[in-house]
Parts: C-alpha cells; sequence; structure tokens
C-alpha cells in the first residue's frame, strides 16, 4: 500500500516508515490478557445463573466481547498495522491510515520526542507543554493494543509511532529534528 502523506506547503519529508505487523504483545498485554480471560470466566457464570430469555442474551454478549479481548484485537491490530504509515517531516509527525490522518506539530508548544526500544523495535512518543498533549487519564493501556480504535491519536491518547523497525535512517530523522530545536527533548 502506498500512501502520500498530507504535506504542507514547503514541507519536507525526513523519514517514511510502518508499524512492524509481527509484533503483536505490549507490555500492557501481560495485564490485559488475563483481565480478558477473568472477563469470559465471570461472564459466562453471571450469564448462566440468569433467568430464561436473557440468559441467551447475555452469554452471546460475554461470548462475542470475550472473543474480541482474547483473540480479535489480535487480528484487529496487525491488520491496522498493515494499512498505518508513519512520516516524521521536518515540521510534523503524521499518522496516515486509509482515509485518515493524524498529525502533531513539531513547532508549536515546545514539543518532545521520547523514544523507546529495543535492539529492533522503537517507539516515538511525542508530547509538548500542554497537558492534554499526554491525552487522557489512563489512555496508555490501550495504545497499540487492538483496542486503541476507541482513541483519538494526539486528542484521547498520547501521539505515538508504535513498534517502528529500529534504523538508522529514524536515528537521524529524530536527531535532526532534536538537533534543529524544534523538539526539545530526545531520548534514544
Amino acid at each position: 500500500m502506498t500512501v502520500d502523506p498530507p504535506l504542507l506547503p514547503g514541507e519536507e519529508v525526513l523519514w517514511t516508515g510502518r508499524p512492524d505487523p509481527k509484533r503483536i504483545l505490549t507490555a500492557w498485554d501481560g495485564f490485559l490478557i488475563p483481565l480478558s480471560v477473568f472477563w469470559v470466566a465471570v461472564g459466562i457464570d453471571l450469564a448462566l445463573e440468569a433467568e430464561g430469555g436473557s440468559r441467551v442474551g447475555a452469554l452471546v454478549a460475554v461470548a462475542v466481547t470475550g472473543l474480541y479481548l482474547v483473540v480479535g484485537r489480535f487480528v484487529v491490530k496487525a491488520c491496522r498495522k498493515h494499512r498505518t504509515c508513519y512520516f516524521l517531516t521536518d515540521a510534523r509527525a503524521i499518522i496516515c491510515r486509509p482515509g485518515r490522518a493524524f498529525s502533531f506539530d513539531l513547532g508549536e508548544m515546545n514539543p518532545h520526542v521520547q523514544v523507546i526500544g529495543s535492539r529492533r523495535h522503537r517507539t516515538l512518543r511525542f508530547t509538548s507543554d500542554d497537558p492534554r498533549s499526554y491525552g487522557k487519564f489512563g489512555s496508555e493501556m490501550f495504545v497499540n493494543t487492538g483496542l486503541d480504535f476507541l482513541l483519538t491519536p494526539g486528542v484521547d491518547s498520547r501521539f505515538t509511532f508504535s513498534d517502528v523497525l529500529h534504523t538508522a535512517a529514524l536515528d537521524a530523522a529524530v536527531d535532526d529534528a532534536v538537533g534543529s530545536g524544534r523538539v526539545a527533548q530526545g531520548i534514544a
């Protein structure tokens, strides 16, 4: 899939990449997987105690929700990763998905970029001096889990490039943004 970023006049792309669809689990899955299994077990128990016709409805609701939480969210996450492109320009960070683009301005309110990663992958989190740039309380739990359809990057949750393969080009683009003074902090 080829995606053209919605560039502003004179804006230059420094780096482009995609999330790695092979990287499935996050640190939050250590909490979400047991919670999902618990949800299904308690839901089935409560549904079996229900009376008559409400029992069937409750079992269906628990089964569908439980199936999504235990298995479906990983399928949704993998599909979303295949359709997502990240762009780092000289002025903005951009997330492109079919029919939608989200951007974080690197020129306003003292932007910060936090680089977290392993030998193979990086996650870039963009914030500013505006407390709203960190997203709503608890939103970090849902980012990159298959439940992030509940959030809008940069509005409900922190603007994040998740699970990007670590390359010299990515490091150079982040260093350029940090070294130019457009970004106040870079943690590699």
